[in-house]
């Protein structure tokens, strides 16, 4: 329970950042009555509250401009739980994009890694087990989708049924793709403008979403970090809030399915994931307009 209070005051944090204007205990009962929050510790006995009050905190201290604390949370984040590298590219592109921080910065979480393993190191384990550890992870499920809806849920229920073929590859390399053009394009848009937390906000939960609705293999548990930081914006953006609805819904169907054993249909749920991963992408996060302006002047 302290875990899930601190990620709820961190997330109250970022909305008094993006959105003072709403009210702070409102956003922090909130973030603790989601259903996925409730669910994922109190009925499922899940740690994602850990390293998901750090991420949210990392997040909290890069839009404030604390780097080093920011990266300090980082890498306490990826000493916990390797689904913390989803948020690493959003950190590099505001590294990109700003050049208000040294690129040695991240050395700051890598150490912090490596300090969390301490313990470990002084009983005998090797200097690489935080990385060997992680790697020997991500080879433990065979399942191309592990219950969660997205893009490779729409290829389990069609064709595909394991990891063991040319999707994982080939999903990987798309996420990384996709990753790659949206935040050239992000560059290209904002040139020397200023960018708004808001939109680093929203980026950001761009980021997460991409990896967890194009990658191979991801739980139900993995959208845990994107719904709390969905729900930031939802507060204030009438679009948002509808992503924000569907994406949480997608999450306790996955939830109910293997708490409760509630049955679903994962083509149809993973359409529904796909489109609100696209109308959040084209409608929130990158003006859907200006693209179809700027593809037209290309031709």
């Amino acid at each position: 329970m302290v875990f899930e209070l601190l990620l709820a005051y961190f997330a109250v944090k970022i909305v008094n950042v993006v959105a003072p204007q709403v009210n702070s205990l409102f956003t922090f009962a909130l973030v603790l009555s989601l259903p996925t929050v409730i669910m994922n510790s109190a009925f499922w006995a899940q740690a994602d509250a850990i390293y998901g009050a750090f991420v949210v905190g990392a997040v909290y201290f890069l839009l404030i401009k604390k780097y080093p604390v920011s990266f300090f949370m980082l890498g306490l984040a990826l000493a916990f739980k390797l689904q913390a590298i989803f948020i690493v590219p959003f950190f590099l592109l505001v590294y990109l994009k700003e050049r208000e921080f040294s690129i040695f910065c991240f050395l700051i979480s890598i150490i912090t890694v490596w300090g969390c393993n301490l313990p470990g190191f002084i009983y005998g384990r090797s200097l690489l087990s935080p990385i060997t550890v992680y790697l020997d992870q991500s080879k433990t499920y065979s399942s191309l989708n592990m219950n969660y809806p997205n893009l490779s849920g729409i290829f389990m229920g069609t064709f595909v049924k394991t990891r063991d073929t040319w999707m994982t590859p080939f999903l990987t390399l798309f996420c990384a793709i996709v990753l790659l053009f949206g935040f050239w394009y992000f560059c290209e848009y904002y040139g020397e403008k200023k960018v708004t937390n808001m939109k680093y906000l929203q980026l950001c939960i761009w980021t997460l979403l991409t990896c967890v609705m194009i990658l191979p293999a991801m739980h139900e548990r993995y959208g845990y970090i994107a719904e709390v930081l969905l729900l930031t914006i939802a507060l204030v953006n009438r679009k948002g809030a509808i992503v924000f609805s569907g994406i949480l819904l997608i999450a306790m169907v996955a939830y109910a399915n293997y708490l409760f054993g509630v049955s679903y249909n994962m083509l149809t749920m993973s359409l529904i994931a796909v489109g609100m991963y696209l109308y959040y992408t084209f409608f929130i996060v990158f003006d859907f307009h200006e693209i179809v302006t700027k593809l037209g002047k290309l031709e």
